[in-house]
């Protein structure tokens, strides 16, 4: 019996740890396109011996665009897999464009294009996201170069989010009062001591003492780190602080806008989102001089990525 008890908290303690679960609904397309949005040329596909998603099947044009909301816990950190692959001739690119976007805050919590280079082989991307609020989006948009003869595909996408079980979750979290990091815990009963550390990325943890408060960050991760009287550690769940820093060399005019808004500056992605959350315009490609006499009269906020560097400003369409 004291060998199964003991097997049974080393378990526990593992499943603390390691325990996580899928928030996407059919993210390895078994039951085809269900749960998923889907736009312009997207299919279910087996062309691989495994259920797929595929952009431009049987070489149609490439506007495709597929996508699904979810519900996370916020400000919880959510690992992000993605299994992608391509076919047809090794000529040319064969990619898509992958977001996960929080509505609720209109903001792009990451952006990246998936680029398949192997045909018939399997690639997988891991990205770490922040969750920003309790409902985001996940979307793919068809980025290939031609669509003869080359089709892009999704074999699975996970968007995890760590359990931890209750009796070993350590409460933690982080705030800023007056321009100061402040933090938030209790001791636990069984741990003699508990520390903070933070990270940049999520894998190279440092203690809090260390950090130097010169450094130019736009995201920083924090951890709660407490040793128990039996010599174990226990780590809390992520929590994060986001530093946006404008480009002060980035601007548009004018404001009020009436047809059209110029920007002044290079970018290398632009959006545009109105007063309800609704993205409205958005374009990976520099543009000087944007029509937008198309929209009606209201308040809108724009979005200007130079760098990894965001700027949002708000303006008025009369």
């Amino acid at each position: 019996m004291r060998i199964l008890m003991v097997f049974f908290f080393l378990m526990l303690n593992y499943f603390n740890v390691y325990c996580q679960y899928n928030l996407l609904q059919n993210g390895n397309f078994s039951s085809g396109l269900q749960n998923w949005v889907s736009q312009g040329n997207v299919k279910y596909s087996t062309y691989f011996g495994v259920n797929s998603l595929a952009f431009s099947d049987a070489n149609t044009a490439v506007d495709g665009v597929v996508y699904q909301d979810f519900t996370a816990t916020k400000n919880e950190i959510l690992t992000l897999t993605v299994d992608f692959t391509r076919r047809g001739t090794p000529i040319g690119r064969v990619g898509a464009l992958l977001e996960v976007l929080d509505y609720v805050n209109m903001d792009t919590l990451l952006r990246d294009t998936l680029i398949a280079t192997t045909p018939s082989t399997f690639q997988t991307q891991t990205y770490f996201v922040p969750a920003t609020s309790s409902t985001l989006r996940i979307q793919f948009t068809d980025k290939t170069h031609g669509s003869i003869g080359r089709d892009f595909y999704l074999n699975e996408v996970q968007v995890l989010q760590s359990i931890p079980l209750a009796y070993e979750r350590l409460e933690f979290n982080v705030s800023i009062n007056k321009n100061k990091v402040e933090f938030e815990y209790e001791i636990p009963e069984n741990c003699k001591n508990c520390e903070v550390e933070y990270s940049k990325d999520i894998k190279s943890w440092k203690n809090v003492s260390d950090q130097n408060s010169d450094e130019e960050i736009n995201l920083i991760y924090y951890r709660l780190s407490c040793k128990t009287f039996d010599e174990r550690i226990l780590y809390s769940d992520y929590r994060y602080l986001k530093f946006e820093k404008e480009n002060e060399e980035m601007t548009f005019y004018p404001n009020p806008v009436q047809d059209f808004i110029c920007i002044k500056g290079e970018c290398d992605f632009l959006e545009i989102i109105n007063s309800n959350g609704k993205l409205v315009f958005k374009t990976d490609e520099f543009i000087s001089k944007i029509n937008l006499s198309h929209l009606s009269q209201g308040l809108y906020i724009i979005h200007i990525y130079v760098n990894g560097l965001k700027t949002s400003k708000r303006f008025t369409k009369l």
